[in-house]
């Protein structure tokens, strides 16, 4: 069982379709009857249990075929993020494991160091190669109606159930899910993986294309830009189109504050935070206060971080790395994603992280990615 495809199939399946059932009965909640509740985590928490604990067993039992790459990072990770908790336990007066593991710093090393504990053993089970066409298969079936749902109740009928950011005046639908970014990652996942040398633009690519676009966050233009640049064109094209793309960027700092005071929401954001603000979603304030915090950090900060705790993130990848674990840290990932990412195509879900975050720290986030990396072996 613990060296079966098969098992963790339905044991992934069983996390993810729990996961959107969760996001869907929060958003009708809260479109319909204008509560924010969160359902109980005690199910959820059971499932990541039985979860956590299967994936020990097989680590132990295909211990020799698991690769160097994943122990260097999972070791790595885990040793830094445990003496940086030392560190904060010894000046802390009021520390609590529990809090930290439920909803703190503790929480989020597991949510970085899990998936890829999972992903180092998904490659080397039996029967992964059809179960991993099976689940993105299923995947892409299932996110198919929730682009028909953006399109008509959203992009044409404009329903509040079908937005990004309900009842909270900014434009943009995801469908009836209500984690946006997990939609937007998996529509650019599917993008890439329909994209291809033999066919390069279908009637399906079109789709995930306007359900990025339609988001409503930038970080669904960021998808679109990097697939053009990365995907599209070459050679003397692709230089022609990045002078193009700055241009435009210069541009829409004229164009932005203009379409923006059509929105409640983003005229209110222009006028507290500023052009820049608006631009970058009041991140670079989060950067700022951080920098100031930390122009001469002592060198044990430098080296493995612990500078900031969690929630307290930029949502910046690049940044969060180091200060969460350090230039050892930030070393250790790069090493990492550049043997686990070997080609450009599966390389923009990173570049977009390191602009607007979004990828490792979200469980189902990076187990999806993973298994549409592994696709590409199949």
């Amino acid at each position: 069982m613990f060296e079966s495809a098969r098992f963790y199939y339905w044991v992934l399946w069983t996390l993810i379709i729990y996961s959107f059932f969760r996001e869907i009965i929060e958003k009708f909640v809260l479109v319909f009857l204008e509560r924010n509740i969160k359902l109980p985590k005690e199910i959820m928490g059971f499932f990541f249990f039985i979860f956590c604990l299967s994936v020990f067993f097989s680590i132990w039992i295909l211990k020799k075929k698991v690769e160097r790459q994943y122990i260097v990072f999972i070791i790595g990770i885990g040793l830094l993020s445990l003496i940086n908790e030392i560190r904060f336990v010894l000046a802390s007066i009021n520390y609590s494991l529990y809090e930290s593991l439920l909803g703190g710093q503790g929480h989020y090393v597991v949510k970085i160091v899990f998936p890829i504990m999972f992903l180092s053993i998904w490659g080397i089970l039996d029967y992964e190669k059809k179960f991993t066409i099976i689940f993105i298969k299923n995947l892409r079936f299932i996110f198919l109606i929730n682009a028909a749902v953006i399109i008509v109740f959203g992009v044409i009928m404009g329903g509040d159930i079908v937005e990004s950011y309900p009842l909270s005046g900014r434009w943009g639908y995801c469908g009836f899910l209500l984690n946006r970014v997990e939609t937007q990652l998996i529509y650019g996942l599917l993008l890439i993986k329909k994209f291809n040398s033999i066919n390069r633009l279908s009637w399906e690519s079109l789709v995930y294309l306007i359900c990025l676009l339609v988001s409503g966050q930038k970080a669904g233009l960021l998808w679109a830009f990097f697939f053009f640049f990365i995907l599209y064109f070459k050679g003397r094209e692709r230089v022609l189109f990045g002078a193009t793309g700055i241009a435009l960027g210069a541009l829409s700092l004229k164009i932005i504050p203009i379409l923006s005071l059509k929105s409640v929401f983003w005229r209110m954001t222009l006028q507290e935070h500023g052009l820049w603000g608006l631009v970058f979603s009041t991140r670079n304030e989060l950067v700022e206060n951080f920098y100031q915090n930390i122009i001469n950090p002592e060198i044990i900060d430098f080296l493995i971080g612990g500078q900031t705790r969690f929630p307290a993130d930029t949502e910046i990848l690049p940044i969060d790395l180091y200060l969460f674990f350090g230039v050892i840290g930030a070393s250790i990932f790069i090493y990492f994603c550049t043997w686990w990412i070997n080609s450009w195509r599966w390389s923009i879900p990173l570049l977009i992280a390191c602009f607007a975050g979004g990828l490792f720290g979200y469980i189902n986030m990076t187990l999806i990615f993973g298994v549409f990396l592994f696709s590409e072996k199949t």
